[in-house]
């Protein structure tokens, strides 16, 4: 969209000649001079990378199975991971699980307020662990980390 807005404006012989026609009358049709087809200005690298756009676009999908076939490109594939995690329910430590229901049931009950579905709720309450727990690296602290320091106008004291 960038592509065709870019080249149409570029294309304005009014900005770049410094040319209008008068006009007699308000009802009088104003011709611009400003043409569909591409001509030698601004607008022309406009013209030609969206037409390279859209032939990439187009022929995207049929250009990797070509170079797949000739063994110049590896073919891309979803890697099968498996870690063994369960449910998040499964994977949140006891101790974190109920405190989130009873948290969630004290709001239910003396706000009327509702933070999480009634089938989240539901599998707070019946849901045993057991299950491999996710856990972040524990070399990782998040205070020390400069982008979130920035990006939270955060001052470690």
């Amino acid at each position: 969209m960038m592509c065709f807005f870019g080249y149409w404006f570029l294309g304005q012989p009014q900005i770049f000649n410094n040319f209008a026609q008068t006009r007699l009358f308000t009802t009088d049709i104003e011709y611009t001079d400003q043409y569909a087809a591409p001509v030698s200005g601004p607008n022309l690298p406009f013209f030609c990378f969206f037409i390279l756009a859209v032939l990439w676009l187009l022929c995207e999908s049929c250009v990797k199975r070509v170079m797949v076939a000739a063994h110049a490109m590896t073919p891309f594939e979803e890697p099968s991971i498996n870690e063994g995690l369960g449910t998040y329910f499964e994977c949140v430590p006891n101790y974190q699980r109920r405190a989130a229901y009873a948290e969630e049931a004290y709001k239910r009950g003396k706000l009327n307020i509702k933070t999480m579905p009634d089938h989240s709720f539901e599998s707070l309450r019946t849901t045993s662990g057991g299950k491999k727990l996710m856990q972040g690296p524990t070399s990782y602290n998040l205070m020390q980390d400069n982008r979130y320091i920035e990006g939270f106008c955060y001052d470690p004291v």
